[in-house]
This record gives C-alpha cells, sequence and structure tokens, in this order.
C-alpha cells in the first residue's frame, strides 16, 4: 500500500526560521513616562473625582443632619404627646369608674334576691358587664372570671373620692385590667383605648430620646464618622488604584514582551489561559491569530513547494515521454526486421523487444502520473450533497474490493450540502479508500474500512476515512503528504508519491484542511471543509 508523505504545518522548515524583515533601527523602549500613562491619568482623575464627591457628600451630610436636629425634637410636639396620653389615661379611668357606677345596682339587687349566698353565677355576671358598657374598656371575647381569692382582713381598702364616699370594697378596680365584683374576680384584657394611651406614651419616650440623641451624640458622632469613612475611603482608593496600575502596566510589559518574542524569537509562542478580564480577550485574539499566521505560512511554503513539485513534474514528463515513442518503434522494428536463422538471437531478441515494451508502459504511466499531478485543475464549486456522494463512492469501491467490508456512516444526516468541486473530491475519496484497502491487506484479520460524514457545528463538515490496518510510523506520518515519496516500490504498479499530495493540495484549493491520526489497528484520515 502507498501512503505519500508530506510535511504538516508544524514538520519541515520551522516559521521561526523563515527569513526575517529589515528591523527598525528606531526599536520602541517598552517605557513610558508617568505623565504619558493613560492608567495613571484615569486613576489621578479618579482619585480626585472620588475626593471631591466625598467633601460633597459630607457637606451636605452635615447640613442634612443639622436640619434635622432642628425639626426632629419640638417642644410643642411634645407637650401635645404628653397632653393626649394625660386626657387618654383620663378618659380610661373615666369610663372604669362609670362601669364601677353601672355595676353597683345589679351587685346590690343580687345581694338582696341571694339571701346572703356568696354565689353568682358567671354567666349573669357576663351579662352585667355587657350591659354596663364593659366592650368599651377591653375586648370581651377575651374576658376572665374566676373566683376571687384575696384575703380581704389584709387587703388595703379603695379610698374615698372627691365627694367624701367611700368605694365598695367588693366593688371595685384592683388595677387597670382587674374588677372584684363580689365574690368574683374579672380580667379584662385592655381595649383600644388603653392601646391607643400606650402608642401615645411609647411615642412619647421615643420622641424624648430623639431629641436627647439628634442634640447631644449623633451630629458629633456623624461628623466623627463622616470622616472616618471619607479618610478610609480615600486610602483605599489610592492603594487599589496603585495596585491596579502597577499590576496593569506589569501584565501590559508581559504583553508587549510575549508580541516581541512571537515576531522575532519564536512563532510558536502564545499566550497561556490564566489572563482575566479584557487582556483576555487580547491574549484569545492573539492567539488565534498567531494560529491562523502560522497556518497560513505553513499553507503557503505547502502551496510553494506543490508548484515546484509540479514545475519538476511536468519537466520530467516532458524529458520522458519525447523519447519513449521511437524507444518503442526502434525496438520493434528490429524485432520485425531481423530475418536470420540464428534461433538464440532471435529469442533474445524477442525477449528484448518484450521487456522495453513492458518498461515503455511502465514509464507512461509514470509520465502520465507526472502530467496529472502537474496540470491539477482549478476546483469549479457548486453545491454538493456529501451523504449521497459518500453513498457513491462507497458502492463503487464494494464493488472493486470484494474482500474488504466498506461502510458508510452518515451520522444523523440525510442530506448535508457544501459547495466542492464533485470531480476533485470524488477522486480525494477514491485515493483515501484505496489506500486504506491497500493498508488492511497488509494486516491480519478482517479488514475493515469505513467513511463517515459529519457536522462539527454549523460550520465545518467532516468526512474520515478509517481503516483497522497495523497504523503508520510515527517517522513517516511526519512526511505522509511529501510528494515524490512512498513505501510502494515494488509490485506491478509501484506507486510514484503523489497520490496524498495531489488530495492535500485539492483539500487546500477547497480552503479545507486533511490531517491524520494512526496507531496499531487504527489509522484515520480526517478532511473539514467549510459548509
Amino acid at each position: 500500500m502507498e501512503r505519500n508523505m508530506e510535511p504538516g504545518p508544524d514538520s519541515g522548515k520551522s516559521p521561526s526560521s523563515t527569513p526575517q524583515g529589515p528591523i527598525d533601527s528606531a526599536q520602541p523602549s517598552g517605557r513610558i513616562r508617568w505623565r504619558e500613562s493613560w492608567i495613571l491619568r484615569v486613576s489621578l482623575a479618579a482619585v480626585v473625582i472620588v475626593a471631591l464627591a466625598l467633601a460633597v457628600s459630607g457637606h451636605f451630610a452635615w447640613s442634612f443632619l443639622t436640619g434635622v436636629a432642628r425639626t426632629t425634637h419640638l417642644p410643642e410636639v411634645e407637650q401635645v404627646l404628653e397632653s393626649s396620653a394625660d386626657n387618654l389615661r383620663q378618659l380610661h379611668s373615666a369610663r372604669q369608674a362609670l362601669l364601677v357606677e353601672r355595676l353597683r345596682p345589679r351587685l346590690m339587687q343580687w345581694r338582696l334576691s341571694s339571701a346572703g349566698r356568696p354565689t353568682l353565677d358567671d354567666e349573669t355576671l357576663r351579662q352585667w358587664l355587657v350591659g354596663a358598657g364593659a366592650s368599651d374598656l377591653g375586648d370581651l371575647a377575651g374576658l376572665k372570671i374566676v373566683d376571687y381569692q384575696g384575703d380581704s382582713s389584709s387587703e388595703q381598702l379603695p379610698s374615698a373620692d372627691t365627694a367624701g364616699n367611700v368605694p365598695d370594697p367588693e366593688l371595685n378596680w384592683l388595677d387597670r385590667s382587674h374588677l372584684r365584683v363580689g365574690p368574683k374576680l374579672v380580667e379584662l384584657p385592655p381595649g383600644e383605648l388603653f392601646a391607643d394611651f400606650s402608642r401615645v406614651e411609647d411615642v412619647r419616650k421615643r420622641y424624648q430620646l430623639i431629641g436627647m440623641a439628634m442634640h447631644e451624640r449623633v451630629l458629633a458622632e456623624q461628623l466623627k464618622l463622616q470622616s472616618y469613612i471619607a479618610l478610609s475611603a480615600f486610602a483605599l482608593l489610592v492603594l487599589a488604584l496603585t495596585w491596579f496600575a502597577r499590576s496593569f502596566r506589569g501584565r501590559l510589559s508581559a504583553l508587549t514582551k510575549g508580541f516581541a518574542t512571537w515576531a522575532e524569537d519564536d512563532a510558536k509562542f502564545r499566550f497561556d489561559k490564566n489572563w482575566r478580564g479584557e487582556l483576555r480577550l487580547i491574549t484569545e485574539h492573539f492567539n488565534r491569530m498567531a494560529d491562523d499566521v502560522a497556518a497560513n505560512r505553513a499553507r503557503t511554503l505547502y502551496l510553494e513547494k506543490i508548484a515546484s513539485w509540479q514545475v519538476m513534474a511536468r519537466k520530467l514528463a516532458h524529458e520522458i515521454k519525447n523519447p519513449l515513442t521511437p524507444i518503442q518503434m526502434m525496438v520493434s522494428q528490429l524485432a520485425r526486421r531481423y530475418q536470420g536463422d540464428d534461433a538464440e538471437f532471435s529469442r533474445l531478441l524477442t525477449d528484448a523487444h518484450t521487456i522495453v515494451s513492458e518498461e515503455v508502459t511502465s514509464l507512461r504511466r509514470m509520465v502520465d502520473s507526472f502530467s496529472s499531478f502537474a496540470s491539477l485543475p482549478e476546483p469549479v464549486l457548486a453545491p454538493v450533497d456529501l451523504v449521497e456522494l459518500g453513498r457513491q463512492i462507497v458502492e463503487l469501491e464494494r464493488a472493486a474490493h470484494t474482500s474488504t467490508e466498506i461502510r458508510f456512516q452518515p451520522g444523523k444526516f440525510a442530506k448535508l450540502v457544501v459547495r466542492v468541486d464533485d470531480h476533485l473530491l470524488r477522486q480525494v475519496l477514491i485515493n483515501l479508500i484505496k489506500n486504506a484497502v491497500e493498508a488492511t491487506a497488509a494486516g491480519s484479520g478482517a479488514s475493515t474500512v469505513t467513511l463517515r460524514i459529519a457536522q462539527t457545528n454549523s460550520r465545518t463538515a467532516r468526512i474520515e476515512v478509517e481503516d483497522n490496518g497495523p497504523g503508520i510510523p510515527e517517522e513517516i506520518r511526519a512526511r505522509l503528504f511529501e510528494a515524490y515519496v512512498t513505501t510502494k516500490h515494488t509490485g506491478p504498479s509501484p506507486g510514484m508519491g503523489l497520490g496524498l499530495a495531489i488530495c492535500q493540495k485539492i483539500v487546500i484549493d477547497h480552503g479545507g484542511t486533511i490531517s491524520v491520526e494512526s496507531e496499531p489497528g487504527r489509522t484515520r484520515f480526517t478532511i473539514q471543509l467549510r459548509v
């Protein structure tokens, strides 16, 4: 099996060894003055802006707090709140007294009707409270009635009112929410009136505290805090901008050094992936640009080699083709015109005629190969369905190579249209499949060749030709696409080492790439074309 060899983009002449253009004597120094640095200019501008912002914000904060201090605590407001609390307290006391007066006749009537019995029904007492308007003082839903357990002997009696009336010890308020009614103790939860009083009293106390705090502490503490914040923010800003400026300048120096290294010393230099932010975009674009430059340079070198090989092939074909016809004619004429009776010489002449004819035929095949390589046409692009093209080629090769299992795997695509030259791409695939069949025939076991059609993304189509042959040695893979190099030197049709060189030239003319991966038991050629 013949596999031609041609240096890939990373083999042969190193990009770093390519001739360099004239170097400008006025080389950049790589250093700039501090006043010319945009980083320092932006940093200083940021410092000035933040300092002014802090000063203005401090001034407005002080003015605002001073105004708040003047309007937050007014003596008139405190007097109104205190007066409201007293009114609510008096109203609550008046309602308590009114409830007692309304219950007094009912209690006295109960005493008379019960004939001294110390029992009072809870439901009856609840009805008394409802009728007496106890709902004005509290929530009757949470009303609790229990037997009074107090010691009347040690209990302090309520004092007389302003009119000299002595309160009944069995009908009086023990506190704001507990009322004794004869043998019962009523717990009346505080109502809306008491809640209003509590809220007003709480607001009044808070208002007093706010006024004291505003005048005695808040203004001074706020001034001190504002000063600490301003100084700390300014110091942190200066430190952060200084660190950022030095770090950014260091990264810029690393960038310029990397650019110089790539341009002057090592064309294989690439930035690593540890960069962050906008600089990551710069390094990624540089790496992509450097890869494109290397690929274009390798493509240009290869096309130049192909052109020189084609010129040499054209000259060889011309120089070899011209004498072939006279040689064959003269030998044929000698064999026909000999009329002697020397049998040995006649046999020798016949053998010579046969040998010369075979060699001339072999040379004509070689000349045809040279001519085909020297006159590769430019591709005429047209929409072609790769799936249908692959299916046709596989069917054709299956008929030609019955001892090898040739598989076709179109993947999930029923149709994949790409603009290519149908004739040239067909020539490439047939040559790759033929090489794969010959490679598997040299190995042991069942021979299998697989043609795959796939689409890696929306812009790239991939064609793979894989075989299960013995593989390609690493030292040969480096020169696999080079013209005039072949491993097939013997046999009925020795190779000229042009097949894979022609394949790569056709693929490059289509704007695509061809590569090979090989290991014992698997060799795969991959063609990538733009969709």
